[in-house]
């Protein structure tokens, strides 16, 4: 858990080293849970939460699917659900979000 959270501190930190503060987190896992809790301790921004399965809420906020990101401003995309980074990332390909978005912690594309 601790290895976790400090890695994913580190891919965030790179977000706000380049300007960026404007996350979207793809999943509703434990890991898009931390991720969330992590951008708050790095007072950033959640532009909200998108998953492929089935709409609702997860932490109180609403879960969209992937197109919207189509009309989202965002700096990156983190990748919560470290089983299925590889497929999300071609995912986000489709919807014309750039690599240099796509922060993972596993493969991707």
């Amino acid at each position: 858990y601790r290895d976790m959270r400090a890695r994913l501190r580190d891919v965030l930190s790179r977000v706000t080293v380049a300007g960026g503060r404007r996350i979207v987190i793809f999943g509703t896992s434990e890991f898009a849970e931390m991720a969330y809790l992590s951008l708050r301790e790095m007072d950033m921004e959640l532009v909200g939460f998108v998953s492929d399965g089935t709409a609702g809420t997860f932490l109180s906020y609403p879960v969209s699917h992937p197109s919207v990101l189509r009309e989202w401003e965002f700096d990156a995309v983190v990748l919560a659900d470290l089983d299925r980074s590889h497929e999300h990332g071609e995912m986000l390909l489709q919807y014309q979000v750039p690599n240099g978005k796509v922060l993972a912690l596993g493969p991707t594309v």
